[in-house]
């Protein structure tokens, strides 16, 4: 029987522009393979979020490579992501929240990443780190 335990995470309110901004990097090494998390957007936000990807690291010296984009938030069926509402996390508008949860793996590392077309918007994750089985 596995010690992992599910484990709480929240990144720090980040202003996002038009370039790729990173909203928060968590670090897993091995022990978390799935998680539950929020998007969300403050009310002062003056953009709604035309980007969102969420990137791995397989090990501390590795880069950081994309596992889900734009595209995979467009699709409807990914047996590794779902949705827990009807705003993905790549258009989560001003006051708004995207719940998702997805499947990456025991990786070291996992990091997200937003932008919008123009202007800026103050953006947040948080959720649950949890190891395999545990959803």
């Amino acid at each position: 029987m596995s010690n992992r335990i599910a484990e709480q995470v929240t990144s720090r309110e980040v202003t996002v522009g038009t370039d790729w901004t990173t909203v928060g990097t968590f670090t897993l090494g091995g022990q978390h393979d799935q998680m539950d998390f929020t998007v969300a957007s403050a009310a002062a936000s003056a953009a709604t979020l035309s980007g969102f990807r969420i990137q791995t690291q397989a090990h501390p010296d590795s880069a950081f490579v994309e596992r889900f984009g734009d595209a995979d938030f467009d699709a409807a069926d990914i047996d590794t992501m779902h949705f827990a509402s009807n705003t993905g996390p790549h258009e989560v508008p001003a006051d708004g929240v995207a719940e998702v949860w997805v499947s990456f793996g025991p990786v070291h590392a996992i990091r997200f990443q937003a932008k919008v077309a123009a202007s800026t918007a103050l953006i947040t994750v948080a959720g649950t780190l949890a190891p395999g089985g545990m959803r």
